[in-house]
């Protein structure tokens, strides 16, 4: 029973391993980045039921959306939930020289889709705030010591929100199996809630013409009950399976029973094997 109770759980925790969901060739290349990073990791069954859930709801709502609403709202959140999802560190740097950290980031390692992506998204966003005037202006009058018109402050916040991405980048927190899964799940579920509330006052939803994602893996949730069933029918089938008795017995040899040579000797009608059965003996033993 033991043996059989281990079997299920094995199935359980890891009868889903490798894809759970693929996006269609349409479908916005962050919403790709993330899937590439989700199925790379084996998670456990509840985690991948909660994932494949979200992407069945976002497959609907996709139905329902132009083209460009469906860039536009897949990139603005994608990068909406990194930020919300990239604290700022007390302990990092939280330095405005941006040809400092560009240095770095062109020497700088990176090993999962995501990783590359926040990489070449930081090189593409301080390149072009090298090329700023704004930032130029800020960069000779003192990062702090200058009044901060609007120009000038849409540069300095824009600064403050690229700095978490790159202290997170360079210390390989994307990299994390827990961060992945948090970050997919708060994504998703704010995707899905938006697109909602954009459906609800602009476009009308639509019938699903095409499917967005695919989903090789249709894992069940196994409850207490199911494993029960599933070890009693176990145990049922093994009982089905022993061999049913018969009344086959005889003696084998004559030692067993003493009186059974002066029986052949003095019977020799009709004889029945049964009646030859040993001579019981007191054997018991008290300790």
């Amino acid at each position: 029973m033991i043996s059989i109770l281990i079997l299920l759980i094995a199935k359980i925790n890891f009868a889903f391993a490798g894809d759970i969901i693929l996006p269609s060739a349409i479908v916005p290349t962050e919403i790709k980045i993330i899937l590439t990073q989700v199925n790379s990791i084996n998670y456990d069954i509840d985690d991948q039921i909660k994932m494949i859930e979200l992407f069945k709801k976002l497959n609907l709502l996709y139905a329902s959306l132009s083209r460009e609403n469906q860039i536009y709202f897949s990139k603005f959140y994608f990068y909406k939930s990194l930020i919300s999802f990239s604290p700022k560190d007390k302990n990092s740097s939280n330095s405005s020289n941006i040809k400092s950290m560009l240095r770095k980031l062109n020497k700088l390692e990176v090993k999962n889709e995501l990783s590359r992506w926040i990489k070449f998204s930081l090189k593409r966003d301080f390149s072009l705030l090298l090329k700023n005037y704004y930032y130029q202006q800020i960069q000779k009058e003192g990062f702090k010591n200058f009044y901060p018109d609007r120009s000038k402050q849409i540069i300095i916040n824009k600064i403050n929100y690229l700095n978490p991405l790159y202290n997170m980048l360079v210390n390989n927190k994307y990299r994390s199996k827990n961060f992945i899964y948090k970050f997919t799940i708060y994504y998703i579920s704010n995707l899905n809630q938006q697109i909602e509330f954009f459906l609800n006052y602009s476009e009308k939803p639509k019938e699903l013409k095409m499917s967005y994602f695919h989903f090789p893996v249709q894992p069940k949730i196994m409850t207490k009950q199911d494993i029960i069933e599933q070890m009693t029918s176990a145990s049922i089938k093994e009982i089905e399976e022993l061999p049913k008795p018969v009344n086959d017995w005889k003696i084998l040899s004559e030692d067993f029973n003493p009186t059974a040579k002066k029986q052949k000797k003095n019977d020799k009608t009709n004889f029945d094997p049964k009646d030859r059965l040993p001579n019981p003996v007191n054997d018991w033993i008290l300790e």
